[in-house]
């Protein structure tokens, strides 16, 4: 005789019985590989209608085909269906059916057994709470028998006269792995919930909600001890690099002290290095667990629960939240870059045509010649180039994201989101809506479910693996191949006759020497030619800013005399405006400010062109290698507060770091996690697609007009 109450065992006992189910499950195509539960059927009044294989259905409301509902028990395979059903169907159960479930299963002795499964009904009331809707089981009441409707115990008279129709709104399979890893499972539970219609609820046209899920899991404790250590080792270390970074960006901006700023510093610095580590744990972690889950055999990798996916989930919105800060202080950083154009050209000297005597091309010895001022659209031009170059990056946003929604959307390479054994895409049937393609819920109706987890380990994995392709073969194969914007600004500088003094700190930044070794640039184009062919054939000298040499890039740390006289010369020019505007009351106030600016320049060029030539001994140089200590911890370990150091730069493109592309990683980072927040979400790749591209362009957008406007307004040469 059947019963329907454990009265001689606990929850806990009877759900954590390790050795009573002794096969061993294996993501395989044989019997280790199904879940073969069978159902013992009772009508109302408890005659036995035999033994079924749920695997057809009979205990779902929600069945969306027969081999959907057969696939459904593959073990390991997470389903979570959802319907919407008519009362009117719910009310052709005329008298309902008990069921009494059965787990099947081989023995180590290779013979068949049978054991009860039991159930917890979280309807059961008791001393007026609910025992079985408490998280811990030590409360709750297990039972043996359920129904999926009701529409007979509480009608009154005729058939169609229901006071009530009560109904499983929600079944729950839950399946928990033994610890040992070893393939072996404790005891399943149906878990169900039942919602009940009152008699003017009864409507045949109305719909309600039914779900139908089953559920992995394992024992969290040794998983989120894991995830506890890394993030505390991790995240302890980021402090000692922030601090690192911190103390570096003080001696680059000479500080002599700590200070509030450079705290401020070492917290943006913590921001980023701290997103830096949650992004790096969170995507190892779930992209790991996600593929190695559906790599396995014999079972060792489980699902996470659902409250190590809410951890988890809370480290990726903290990640995204920590990396847009630090986005933000790069693109401030690099809006308040300083940038110089010195400029080499010597103004030409032009004879009085009213002489007789030769040309003498120096004035001093020639009374009769005049100097011609120095052309400026050399420097206009070389600025727009690198203006150009402000937001130019090693990966296409267009192109990422045209790639996610053909590989994860058109392909279905999301379907690898799919929580079972395997790497199987395309099972799903879909619905092929232009309209759903665009909504917030997922457009694909499926009972195989996807999780948080999975969705996040699917979106990272390819987000990051289409975004380092790009850059991969922008850097090693476009630019040394097709087009390289970085030397070939070199080149220009070179021919426009200017270098580059770009400022990233106060005392620190980066040089491009450009003097042209031809000596002037201001030429037509049959003597510019014959510049670049004399250049061809080695018959001019080297460009570089040592002696023979070809290197034109380098570091540079500056001494502090470097900044005094250089902030004394910036602001020379506002002083001049203002005492200009006193003595002349006749002339607009825009052509004295210019002219200001004009002689402001002029002494600016004149002070960096004679500490580049070491004609300044207060702010003198020396050049030398970086260290690999230097390299590998990007902080400069000599001192040069006294004697400034330019530092060789090998790769002609350090410079870079001035730009957005020498930033990538802040952009690219940010926008994999904008992209997976929302897929995660709204399971929707289109949606995802959209929303960072527009989120990426916008931002692109306003960096680029403050990076212009701050070129523009610093420069004293381009500012009218």
């Amino acid at each position: 005789m059947p019963w329907l109450f454990y009265y001689s065992s606990d929850a806990v006992s009877e759900l954590q019985r390790e050795a009573i189910i002794d096969q061993i499950y294996k993501f395989t195509k044989d019997q280790s590989g199904e879940l073969d539960i069978l159902a013992a059927r009772y009508t109302l009044h408890g005659s036995f209608l035999g033994l079924k294989e749920i695997s057809d259905g009979s205990i779902q409301l929600c069945v969306e085909s027969l081999v959907a509902a057969h696939k459904t028990f593959t073990f390991g395979t997470r389903i979570r269906q959802s319907c919407q059903l008519d009362v009117a169907e719910l009310m052709r159960h005329e008298e309902p059916l008990f069921f009494d479930l059965y787990l099947r299963f081989t023995n180590s002795q290779r013979v068949k057994q049978m054991y009860p499964l039991p159930v917890v009904n979280e309807n059961i009331r008791r001393t007026g709470g609910y025992p079985n809707r408490e998280e811990r089981p030590a409360q709750w009441i297990l039972t043996r028998r359920f129904f999926l409707v009701d529409a007979w115990s509480l009608k009154e008279g005729e058939i169609g006269n229901w006071t009530a129709l009560r109904y499983a709104s929600n079944i729950e399979l839950n399946i928990e792995m033994v610890n040992t890893r070893d393939g072996k499972i404790y005891p399943p539970y149906l878990r169900i919930v039942y919602d009940e219609l009152r008699a003017n609820d009864i409507v045949p046209a109305k719909e309600v909600d039914a779900s139908f899920s089953i559920r992995y899991y394992t024992n969290p404790f040794r998983h989120d001890k894991d995830l506890e250590i890394a993030m505390a080792v991790l995240s302890s270390l980021t402090v000692l690099w922030s601090a690192l970074r911190a103390y570096s960006w003080g001696r680059r901006a000479g500080k002599a002290v700590f200070d509030v700023a450079t705290l401020i510093q070492f917290l943006l610095f913590e921001c980023s290095f701290l997103g830096d580590v949650f992004l790096f744990v969170t995507t190892v972690t779930v992209c790991w667990l996600t593929f190695a889950y559906k790599a396995q055999t014999a079972l060792f990798y489980m699902q996470l629960t659902d409250s190590q996916e809410s951890t988890l989930m809370a480290y990726l919105i903290s990640a995204t939240s920590l990396k847009f800060v630090a986005l933000l202080h790069r693109f401030v950083s690099l809006m308040l870059t300083e940038t110089f154009f010195i400029d080499w050209e010597r103004p030409k000297v032009l004879p009085r045509s009213d002489l007789d005597r030769p040309a003498s091309l120096d004035p001093i010895k020639y009374d009769g010649a005049k100097e011609q001022a120095v052309v400026i659209w050399r420097t206009y031009l070389v600025a727009n180039e690198w203006n150009e170059l402000q937001n130019y990056r090693k990966t296409s946003m267009a192109v990422q994201v045209l790639a996610m929604v053909f590989f994860l959307d058109f392909l279905h390479w999301k379907d690898l989101a799919i929580w079972q054994p395997g790497f199987e895409i395309g099972k799903r049937e879909r619905k092929r809506s232009i309209i759903k393609l665009f909504c917030f819920l997922d457009p694909i109706s499926s009972s195989f479910a996807s999780s948080r987890v999975s969705r996040l380990a699917v979106s990272l994995f390819f987000y990051f693996a289409i975004g380092f392709t790009q850059w991969l073969l922008n850097v090693f194969i476009v630019e040394r191949i097709l087009l390289d914007p970085f030397h070939n600004f070199i080149d220009l500088c070179s021919i426009a006759n200017i270098s580059v003094l770009s400022l990233s700190h106060p005392l620190y930044g980066f040089y491009i020497h450009g003097r042209s070794v031809h000596g002037w640039a201001d030429t037509g184009m049959a003597e510019m030619n014959e510049f670049l062919q004399r250049e061809r054939d080695n018959l001019v000298g080297m460009r570089g800013l040592e002696s023979g040499g070809e290197l034109q890039t380098y570091y540079v740390s500056l001494p502090l005399s470097f900044r005094k006289r250089y902030s004394d010369l910036a602001s020379a020019s506002s002083i001049d405006a203002s005492g200009a505007t006193a003595r002349i009351q006749n002339v607009d106030p825009t052509t004295i400010q210019i002219s200001s600016r004009a002689r402001t320049h002029a002494a600016m060029n004149r002070f960096l062109q004679d500490m580049v030539e070491h004609s300044l001994p207060e702010v003198d140089y020396t050049i030398r290698e970086r260290t690999m200590a230097e390299a590998a911890l990007d902080i400069e370990l000599s001192d040069s507060s006294q004697m400034g150091v330019f530092t060789r730069d090998h790769s002609e493109s350090a410079f870079a770091r001035c730009f957005v592309y020498g930033n990538e990683w802040a952009k690219l980072s940010f926008e994999a996690l904008l992209f997976s927040i929302v897929f995660v979400y709204t399971s929707s790749v289109p949606l995802a697609a959209v929303i960072t591209y527009v989120s990426a362009v916008s931002l692109r957008m306003l960096a680029s007009m403050m990076f212009t406007n701050h070129l523009v307004k610093s420069r004293i040469e381009l500012n009218p």
